[in-house]
């Protein structure tokens, strides 16, 4: 029972998701997993599928209705969770070990 299963549909429209997560280990606030549904952004509605990465902020962050969560290419994750208030103890391995998670094929 180590899993979140979440389906959630577009309110008075079409599109729906569904996200296959893995809790997080003690004392971290992320779930890691899989979110999948059909493409949004396209002429044809194609089944997609991703990785995907959510973290629970304590409080609310300055700054953070701005931040659109996307990462540039040579963007740092630690970076910006350090933005977000999350102290990260090794920022190279942060990067190094959810970039692997965010990039497998």
């Amino acid at each position: 029972k180590r899993g979140l299963y979440i389906h959630v549909r577009e309110a008075g429209g079409d599109a729906q998701f569904f996200f296959s997560l893995f809790p997080q280990s003690q004392p971290g606030s992320v779930l890691g997993g899989y979110m999948c549904g059909t493409a949004i952004i396209g002429p044809e509605a194609q089944p997609s599928f991703t990785r995907i990465i959510m973290v629970r902020l304590r409080d609310p962050v300055p700054g953070t209705s701005e931040w659109g969560g996307y990462l540039l290419p040579q963007g740092s994750l630690a970076t910006d969770l350090a933005a977000l208030g999350i102290a990260i103890e090794h920022p190279e391995a942060v990067d190094r070990l959810l970039g692997r998670f965010l990039g497998a094929d």
